[in-house]
Parts: structure tokens; C-alpha cells; sequence
């Protein structure tokens, strides 16, 4: 029970992909859909089932918004590459991570999208035409922000 109540009703976001349950109830209840995952072949199919769920609970597709997320990280040029992965091999989760691996397990494993400016937003482009509405940007807890730097100032303030 939330006391003191809320002056309108919270909406509700459930994330996940599992199509006989998570889905359904995604249909049933949720306003807010989240796929943790940067494939937007994984998304544009959930999005379809959702679609699908969503019209045998009587409810239109555009009643629930559709997000992602993801670790997002780019460079503009080596020297930004190299202090972005200094920053992510200081995280313990990443620091037992081989060097020369590390941006293939953290795409392979974590889902991240990496690369270039152009690059990066070619793929969120992508989301945005499979139907993504937002896309939630995860990053590890490092010692500093400026990894983020690149990303806000190259990609970012494209999506505003």
C-alpha cells in the first residue's frame, strides 16, 4: 500500500521478453514496456507479440510506450577509446576482463552499443524506426563521468 496516495495514478513500467508471461502482463497492466537488450531485431519481434497481446486484452499498441536499455559508450578518436576503457577495467565487474576483449564482451554480453559517434547513432536510429520511444542509456558507477562525455556531446544532443 503507498501512503500517503499519489495525486494521480503512477504508471506502470514492466520490463522483459518473456512472451507467455512477462508480455502478457505487459498487456494487461503495464504503460511502459522496457527491453533490456540494443538488438533492434530482438525488438522490432517482441514489440510485434506486444502488439499482438495488447489487442487481445483489448487494449490499441500505442496504449504502452516502448523503451530500451543499454551501456551506450563512443569515441571520437583512439586517445577517447583508451581512456573509456581505463575508466570501465577500474569497475570491478569489468576488471578481470582481457583489454583486447573487452568492447566484445561488453556488446556480446551486456548488450552495449560501442563505437564511433556515427556509428552509435546509426543504431539508435535504427531503435527509433523499429518503434523505440525512449532509450534508457545504463552506465557503470566509475570515478568520473567523463567517458560520457563523447556520447552526450557527439550523439545525444541529436536525439533532444
Amino acid at each position: 500500500r503507498l501512503l500517503p496516495r499519489p495525486p494521480h495514478r503512477l504508471p506502470i513500467l514492466i520490463g522483459g521478453t518473456g512472451p507467455k508471461r512477462t508480455l502478457a502482463l505487459v498487456a494487461r497492466y503495464a504503460d511502459v514496456w522496457n527491453l533490456n537488450s540494443a538488438s533492434i531485431d530482438m525488438f522490432r519481434e517482441q514489440s510485434i507479440g506486444l502488439d499482438h497481446l495488447l489487442r487481445e486484452a483489448g487494449r490499441q499498441p500505442s496504449d504502452v510506450k516502448r523503451t530500451v536499455a543499454f551501456p551506450a559508450y563512443c569515441w571520437r578518436d583512439t586517445h577517447e577509446r583508451q581512456r573509456i576503457e581505463d575508466a570501465l577495467l577500474r569497475v570491478p565487474h569489468f576488471a578481470t576482463i582481457p583489454r583486447d576483449t573487452l568492447w566484445e564482451v561488453v556488446t556480446t554480453q551486456f548488450g552495449a552499443v560501442v563505437g564511433s559517434p556515427e556509428q552509435v547513432t546509426e543504431r539508435f536510429n535504427g531503435l527509433k524506426a523499429a518503434g523505440v520511444e525512449e532509450i534508457i542509456i545504463q552506465y557503470p558507477t566509475i570515478q568520473t563521468a567523463e567517458p560520457l562525455y563523447p556520447l552526450a556531446e557527439t550523439v545525444l544532443a541529436q536525439f533532444q
